[in-house]
């Protein structure tokens, strides 16, 4: 029996189907921007072109925008569009948590592609930074659910053997916050905001883009959280002894 393929990669056919044959699913490119060939540019091939180091930020968000705007006003085989136009970023933010949370995969694929079919409802296709204001809604949301998930199976330490806990994998940031979020003392939101913007180094602009306030009030939510997890682990040694 063979393995079957995992989302990212079905993805990724659906894609390379509507992209091939006779009429490739396309956009007219100097209709989006005057930089893009004056025809109709297959999206495998615009995917090329937003890659390419020479390609202009401006170029990007315009051909962004629109790709967005089809997905959200036609659905079907624009969203797959989209999709495969991201597919790099969305296979990068996939291997970014496969190596912060080792074993299966296929959950974590599947949380990212959640992640940015919950971020394409959310985002206007206006303004800057739309690849990051897509891909960082689906890291955060796939890194959320592993969370959750380490939570649920941490172990209750018994009392007996708290004191010969090794330091590793316990002192691990990611298991931090997950006993963190175990015992109710942060939310698995405020442990991913931490964990994102503390050892990720997603910048806060990040946050407030992808859910519409500002970087304030982004700012003062984790600086709660902090608080709330510093005192958490101030009072873990008591309960634990």
């Amino acid at each position: 029996m063979g393995h079957d393929p995992q989302v990212l990669d079905t993805l990724a056919m659906t894609f390379r189907l509507l992209t091939t044959g006779p009429a490739p699913l396309a956009v007219h490119g100097r209709e989006i921007h005057p930089d893009l060939p004056a025809r109709l540019i297959p999206l495998d091939e615009l995917r090329d072109i937003l890659l390419a180091d020479t390609t202009t930020n401006a170029v990007r968000n315009a051909a962004l925008a629109e790709l967005i705007r089809r997905a959200k006003q036609e659905r079907g085989a624009w969203i797959i569009g989209l999709g495969g136009v991201l597919l790099p970023g969305l296979r990068s933010v996939a291997g970014r948590l496969a190596r912060k949370f080792p074993g299966d995969t296929d959950d974590s694929d599947a949380e990212v592609l959640v992640g940015f079919l919950d971020a394409l409802d959310r985002v206007q296709p206006t303004g800057e930074h739309l690849a990051s204001r897509l891909l960082g809604p689906a890291y955060r949301h796939a890194r959320r659910s592993r969370l959750v998930e380490l939570e649920q199976t941490l172990p209750r330490i018994p009392d007996s053997v708290a004191a010969s806990i090794p330091a590793r994998p316990w002192g691990h940031p990611d298991f931090v916050l997950a006993r963190a979020v175990k015992a109710g003392a942060i939310s698995a939101g405020e442990a991913e905001l931490i964990g994102a913007s503390r050892l990720e180094d997603v910048d806060l602009v990040t946050f407030a883009l992808a859910e519409g306030c500002s970087i304030d009030v982004i700012r003062h939510r984790r600086h709660r959280a902090e608080r709330l997890l510093v005192r958490f682990l101030e009072s873990e040694p008591t309960r634990l002894s």
